[in-house]
């Protein structure tokens, strides 16, 4: 019995673990191994040509999503789904099982969500990212909390505490609160080299690099990130940010 070659916990990569899951099928692959996590063949229900499928079975390997086992003409296939979650805690949950982050049932604000409607205004996924991010550039924070639903989550796993984002906020109340400080801090924070991957309906991934500015030209370096934000009936209900360094104030 042998192992194939696959990347250690610490060497886990954001952006190589992204470029996987955004092709469907391994998202598909993923999200079932969640349920049976051990495999020797396609997870229940996918019907995949057997070549097709060692090639997404590769991909997720050496991206560090499962390990493959060898024994005589059997490969054992197995989702790293905790060493994953300690590299990127919640990363797995977002992209798989949004339910996780966020009540699927739970009530949006009808009222402004109809208004949407009936003015043609209600957004997509991508839609509410450009906003987001256009909105954060010009350091226009107070017109983002009516991007969010009443009842979204923003999670940032490895925000520093001494730095602009805390690790959790509920509701659009705390979220609110928090976008009020940016703009009272004049921050604009600048999203350079934006790429948006959809990761199933609702669910969009955008990596991109951020940059931060003062009103006095100070600024922060370039900080690599990746958002995961889930998108119900046009309002953000979760997003989780990940970042390669703290974000902290410019100086």
């Amino acid at each position: 019995m042998r192992r194939l070659p696959h990347p250690a916990t610490a060497d886990l990569d954001l952006a190589v673990i992204l470029h996987a899951l955004g092709d469907p099928v391994r998202l598909e692959i993923v999200r079932r191994l969640r349920a049976q996590p051990d495999v020797t063949c396609a997870p229940a229900g996918l019907d995949i040509p057997k070549s097709t499928l060692s090639n997404h079975w590769r991909v997720l390997r050496e991206a560090g999503l499962t390990s493959t086992t060898v024994d005589g003409r059997q490969r054992r296939m197995r989702l790293r789904a905790a060493d994953v979650d300690s590299r990127f805690p919640g990363l797995l949950d977002a992209l798989t099982d949004r339910a996780a982050l966020t009540d699927r049932d739970a009530p949006t604000d009808r009222a402004a969500l109809a208004d949407r409607v009936v003015h043609g205004t209600a957004l997509t996924c991508q839609e509410v990212m450009n906003q987001l991010l256009a909105g954060a550039g010009d350091g226009r924070w107070l017109e983002l909390t009516a991007l969010f639903d009443p009842d979204a989550v923003a999670a940032f796993p490895f925000a520093d505490p001494a730095g602009p984002l805390p690790r959790l906020l509920r509701g659009r109340d705390e979220i609110a609160d928090r976008l009020r400080s940016l703009s009272e801090l004049g921050l604009q924070v600048v999203a350079g080299d934006a790429r948006m991957h959809a990761a199933g309906a609702g669910c969009v991934v955008t990596e991109c690099t951020l940059l931060g500015r003062l009103p006095g030209g100070s600024t922060w370096p370039a900080l690599p990130a990746a958002l995961v934000t889930d998108v119900r009936d046009g309002f953000i209900a979760a997003i989780r940010g990940y970042f390669l360094d703290h974000p902290r104030y410019p100086d």
